[in-house]
């Protein structure tokens, strides 16, 4: 299959349900002014995800200004309904927000309209981060069923390559989402192996591993249940669609389709307008959680030694999060509060 493009990856395996639940209509937080808070400050967080729309908790927040195109989301808001990812990466970014509110986005598009990222795309924009030498990179998708015999080993294997050249040449931490407990191949996973790469599971209200999360090979737990984000200003309806349904026979022939008529039938009507706002389940919003718990704290260690090479204080920093998080039967969970997105206004 050299040569061609090998569609492999998809948001929607990591969102919760069968079938997958969409987005649901989220009340407006009370913000804090970002410009108080210093969590993360002087790190930057690379999202590869569906890229990011215009909103008022991110602005400020990222690391090129203007955005280029490919970190933009493009989604079609003048269509009547959009698929149940939409807003998948705007929502991801919030979520780093909340726990590093001063950390710098990265944002890059890797998903298409229909949720899916081709293996070379998206090992190429992994190695074009060589160069922004990012702190940590969040992968809030992976592995999809094969289409045919040795597909699966191919397609992961170019994005696994990938990600071990930018940790051998930035020591950059991946963090990755565990997935979909009924996934075809849950411990398929595309974090290189070593101690500069997470896997992250979904914990529920309760604090414990929800339902729907993958458990192996989780490396740390983080929320993922009823998570309040960023989200599309969209007042219509977001339609549900469970990714069999994903017609594969013409994914060669259009490799970035972003046309609104591939959206599918909405299925049910939201309680309320989006406007802007958002209530999700899944590990994909769980490892932002993650992404931007070791972004505060790297940024914490750079500020106390502001000598120590960048490298090191990534690596100390994964140890003191998994350090610090408390133990549950499957593993370490991430015992943190969002810091900023809601709760009272800073002083």
């Amino acid at each position: 299959m050299q040569g061609n493009r090998v569609r492999r990856y998809r948001a929607l395996n990591h969102v919760q349900g069968l079938p997958f639940d969409p987005p649901r209509w989220g009340e407006r937080p009370r913000l804090r002014d970002k410009q108080t808070l210093t969590e993360g400050k002087g790190t930057t967080v690379a999202v590869l995800d569906s890229g990011v729309s215009d909103h008022e908790w991110l602005r400020g927040s990222f690391a090129e200004d203007p955005l280029p195109d490919e970190a933009r989301g493009l989604w079609d808001l003048s269509a009547t309904a959009l698929p149940r990812h939409v807003g998948h990466g705007t929502f991801v970014c919030g979520v780093v927000l909340q726990y590093a509110p001063a950390a710098r986005l990265l944002p890059r598009r890797v998903l298409d309209f229909g949720g899916d990222a081709e293996d070379d795309q998206l090992a190429g924009t992994i190695r074009g981060l060589i160069a922004a030498d990012p702190d940590v990179v969040n992968l809030s998708l992976g592995p999809t069923p094969v289409d045919q015999p040795g597909e699966s080993d191919e397609g992961t294997a170019q994005t696994v390559k990938a990600l071990e050249k930018l940790q051998h040449a930035c020591g950059t931490v991946v963090v990755a989402a565990a997935g979909h407990v009924d996934e075809e191949m849950p411990a398929e996973q595309i974090a290189p192996p070593g101690p500069l790469s997470l896997v992250v599971g979904a914990l529920d209200l309760s604090g414990q591993p929800a339902w729907f999360s993958g458990k192996q090979p989780v490396t740390i737990w983080a929320p993922g249940t009823d998570i309040l984000s960023s989200f599309v200003y969209f007042p219509g309806p977001v339609a549900l669609d469970h990714p069999a349904a994903h017609d594969h026979s013409d994914d060669h022939a259009h490799p970035h389709s972003h046309d609104p008529s591939d959206a599918p039938v909405p299925a049910q009507q939201p309680l309320a307008p989006f406007e802007g706002w958002a209530r999700w389940n899944g590990t994909s919003f769980a490892a932002p959680a993650v992404a931007g718990a070791l972004a505060a704290q790297i940024g914490a260690l750079a500020m106390a030694e502001p000598e120590a090479p960048r490298r090191e204080l990534r690596q100390r920093a994964v140890e003191l999060v998994l350090g610090r998080a408390r133990k549950l039967a499957d593993g370490p969970a991430l015992n943190a509060t969002p810091v900023a997105l809601m709760g009272p206004p800073a002083s």
